[in-house]
């Protein structure tokens, strides 16, 4: 068959670039497994991966004396049940300025830097940066133990948000309030959880506190300063002996050079998260089988994967197909009138009808998966209809436009219509399906919850959840019923791949290799829980969680020998202010070239979003200004940017005291705002 090639997004030129020979194989000194590069299989059946855990060596113990001779400001948050105290007790001895918050109702502020806030409330946040500032004792570490030992209760969508108060969305606050104070220091932000994972054996970790590592993934991805680090720990009711080895544990792993992101404990023995490839043949023994016939609800069945799924389930096995949406279709003699008026309701009364064409029988529901009442409602009528229901596919999901939100910018109604349909879905489905005797019910997650994302933290949250919900619903059972599966992004049309870029390509499926891909997890995965890449997935993490282990990694490298500027549609044209060459000088130590024009087009030079946040993370820190991320795709060139930078610099000029300004104009900056 024929195979599209993705080219470059720039012309070939006759010059040279050599790939270096791998440097190493097997797995680095990170504990991760290496590859010399990031390629796309043409094989789907190396697509396939499964989270692991590697043993890996703790940290030396911290002694006094170095811990002395290396002072730092803390701020800690501390748990109801003493073991964050324990924490600060150890750090006071060791003459750590440090400042302790509790969770209460209201706001308080007691002597010897002990705080109470109300984890409910993104003012108490922001009055406590603000009163650190002004005491200068702005946090170079922060311990975040609020999970720490959460109450058991019942689960459900309510249990599910008192573990965001605490946890997800106490930590989007901190990085709110800290950023709104402008201070650009390095921070280490570490947050501590208790039986977070489930390992293999110690029973099944609660999903609801999956969600706190969406924003551990991605603050560190938006603010390459703060470097955000999660550490597990099987803890209990302990006495003095026990919370005296946990604090002497976390200090270690707070005050040490590891570059694990993720580290879990149990016992004495020190755990960090990897994957496992495993080929899945397109011949492989079958654990479950599509049913000829079969009956198959799909949530978000109108949407543009719920369509190409349903499509494919109608050619493969004439499935008689129940696919929910929140919006009711009006009657089907009205179809052709409203199709001729809205384009994106055309595709799906065209997508409809080569369902039934292929061979399928559709019943379109008006139905909110998250809903309880609506969807017991309409099992009942699967029942009568049918007569029986053979799988779910959970492919509900907010829209795309309503999913990313950067974490400066996200707030609870954001993040809740993120939350509503994948986690609220999950719940309404365990219950409603209970009892049944289903082949399986899949929910597709994404690989926002591997690897994070530029404005994916409630995102990734999201599909943490779905991830932990579905191993802690696997149980022992071969195959599990409940499975989830991690994907890139699916093009359901076949021109959509030669209208994307090359970068954006490699991770985007065909119409027929998403449903290959689909139809060997459905059929031969006997997990409940696989990731899907077409690239290299230990080469992805490395990239993208890299950012995770310090502000060098995220900060990025400058290239050993630097390129020459390739010849693009813009003219080279030299900075003509110091604004301009600053701007000019971040590129070149990112992009690795030795020449820039102020015309030049970032990302036609090879630039991608990770690289934008380094530059926008470095802009903010040398001229001490807010520069959005957002207005970095609006304006991709260094004259456009710098142009940005001068706009900021004199609305904050004109916001300031004449003798501050006039200090300012004199450039007689603070020195906080030379750090860069």
């Amino acid at each position: 068959e024929r195979r599209r090639v993705p080219l470059p997004t720039y012309p070939f030129e006759r010059q040279r670039y050599w790939v270096e020979t791998a440097k190493w194989s097997g797995r680095d000194g990170d504990g991760r497994r290496g590859r010399a590069a990031a390629a796309r299989s043409a094989d789907v059946s190396d697509w396939f991966y499964l989270p692991s855990w590697q043993a890996t060596m703790p940290p030396a113990p911290v002694k006094s004396e170095e811990l002395r001779a290396d002072a730092h400001t803390w701020l800690v948050f501390a748990d109801a049940k003493g073991w964050g105290a324990k924490l600060v007790e150890r750090l006071e001895r060791e003459g750590q300025r440090v400042s302790m918050v509790s969770a209460g109702n209201e706001y308080v502020a007691r002597e010897g830097g002990a705080f109470q806030i109300d984890a409910r409330r993104p003012e108490d946040y922001e009055r406590l940066a603000a009163e650190l500032n002004a005491e200068g004792l702005m946090p170079e570490r922060i311990v975040h133990l609020w999970s720490v030992a959460e109450e058991e209760a019942e689960p459900g969508y309510e249990y599910f948000e008192r573990c965001l108060e605490r946890g997800f969305y106490s930590l989007i606050r901190v990085a709110q309030a800290l950023a709104r104070q402008k201070v650009r220091q390095e921070i280490r932000l570490v947050t501590v959880t208790s039986g977070l994972h489930d390992l293999g054996g110690e029973g099944a970790a609660a999903p609801e506190r999956a969600t706190i590592l969406g924003p551990c993934k991605v603050i560190a991805q938006e603010h390459p300063h703060v470097a955000c680090r999660s550490i597990d720990f099987a803890l209990g009711e302990a006495g003095e002996e026990e919370r005296e080895s946990f604090a002497e544990r976390l200090l270690a792993e707070v005050t040490s050079d590891a570059r694990d992101a993720v580290v879990a404990y149990r016992g004495h023995r020190r755990f960090a998260p990897s994957f496992e490839q495993v080929p899945v043949a397109s011949d492989a023994p079958e654990v479950r089988r599509l049913r000829e016939g079969g009956v198959y609800l799909i949530t978000g069945g109108l949407g543009r994967v719920g369509l190409l799924l349903a499509r494919y389930l109608a050619r493969e096995c004439r499935a008689k197909l129940v696919l929910t949406a929140r919006t009711p279709l009006p009657p089907r003699d009205e179809w052709d009138e409203r199709a001729a008026l809205d384009e994106e309701f055309g595709r799906k009364v065209g997508a409809l009808r080569a369902i039934e064409e292929e061979g399928g029988e559709v019943f379109v529901a008006s139905a909110d998966v998250a809903d309880e009442q609506q969807m017991r409602a309409l099992v009942d009528e699967i029942d009568e209809r049918f007569g029986r229901l053979d799988g779910v596919l959970h492919a509900a999901a907010a829209p795309a436009s309503l999913s990313a939100a950067p974490v400066l910018a996200l707030d609870s109604e954001t993040a809740a219509r993120v939350f509503r349909p994948k986690v609220g879905g999950l719940y309404v489905l365990e219950k409603v399906l209970r009892g049944r005797e289903l082949d399986f019910c899949l929910a597709f997650s994404s690989n926002a919850a591997v690897l994070g994302g530029l404005g994916f933290a409630a995102y990734a949250a999201a599909n943490l959840f779905v991830d932990a919900f579905a191993a802690s619903r696997g149980g022992a059972a071969s195959p599990p019923r409940w499975m989830s599966a991690n994907w890139d992004g699916w093009a359901v049309e076949e021109d959509e791949l030669a209208q994307a870029d090359a970068r954006r390509t490699a991770n985007v499926m065909s119409p027929r290799e998403s449903v290959e891909a689909f139809r060997r997890v459905v059929t031969r995965a006997n997990t409940s829980r696989v990731i899907v890449s077409p690239t290299d997935l230990f080469e992805r993490a490395r990239n993208w969680l890299g950012v995770e282990s310090g502000t060098d990694a995220a900060r990025g490298q400058q290239s050993e020998s630097a390129h020459e500027r390739p010849n693009l549609q813009s003219e080279f044209a030299a900075p003509t202010s110091e604004i301009e060459q600053t701007v000019a000088d971040v590129w070149q130590s990112l992009l690795g070239i030795k020449a820039l024009g102020i015309h030049d087009n970032f990302f036609e030079l090879g630039g991608h979003s990770l690289l934008a946040t380094q530059v926008v993370s470095r802009l903010r820190e040398t001229f001490d200004v807010d520069v959005p991320l957002r207005a970095f795709f609006e304006r991709p060139t260094i004259a456009e940017l710098a142009s940005l930078v001068e706009e900021l610099l004199l609305e904050e000029i004109e916001a300031l005291p004449e003798e501050e300004a006039e200090r300012l104009v004199n450039h007689e900056r603070p020195a906080r705002a030379a750090k860069g």
